[in-house]
């Protein structure tokens, strides 16, 4: 989802991430908070299970004004995909 300004951005991020407990364990589905790039925030992540028992992800790319919803059935494998690849979409590539 491509947002106009950041209170768009910041307003889907909490419609969809309302009621997540954070844990900090994205993998867990219980995650709510920020992630980085580079070592910078690089905007908000929510982590929270789906009725199936899989993984469903929400994260706001703040610099691109983009919001992404990404879902499986393996949250580890999840996690570790978000790790290695969100960056991707942040730089735009």
């Amino acid at each position: 989802m491509r947002f106009a300004d950041a209170a768009s951005a910041r307003a889907w991020f909490t419609f969809w991430t309302s009621g997540i407990v954070d844990e900090n364990n994205c993998a867990a589905s219980r995650r709510l908070g920020t992630w980085k790039y580079n070592n910078v925030n690089a905007g908000g992540i929510g982590c929270t299970a789906t009725t199936g028992g899989g993984l469903r992800m929400f994260w706001v790319i703040d610099s691109a004004l983009v919001g992404v919803i990404a879902e499986g059935s393996d949250g580890t494998t999840m996690d570790a995909w978000f790790r290695k690849w969100a960056y991707v979409v942040s730089s735009g590539d």
